[in-house]
């Protein structure tokens, strides 16, 4: 389990980063297993979007977990098959492209 846990965390963290490289809203993501960290720019106005973000993936399906203003995390179960990894991939580089 440790061994595909690291395996699809590391799959999951590449992804994001390969999608969101050019991201306006995206600092860093980052993660160990399948526990991922995204972490959000300040926006000019100094304000955080983390919320809304959150709100918009949940609504389409993604669970999301708040960390702090400009960070939250995605810890998917451990048993997740690929496909819904690339599901999930999907709906939060979508929620993160329509703001």
């Amino acid at each position: 389990m440790w061994e595909r846990s690291e395996k699809m965390g590391n799959y999951l963290v590449t992804a994001l980063k390969k999608e969101l490289e050019n991201s306006e809203l995206v600092e860093n993501i980052s993660g160990i297993g399948m526990e991922i960290g995204v972490h959000l720019k300040k926006t000019k106005s100094g304000s955080s979007i983390t919320r809304n973000v959150m709100s918009v993936a949940r609504k389409k399906g993604l669970h999301i977990t708040y960390a702090d203003d400009y960070n939250f995390q995605l810890m998917p179960p451990l048993t997740i098959e690929k496909k819904d990894v690339d599901l999930g991939i999907e709906i939060l580089v979508n929620t993160l492209k329509s703001f």
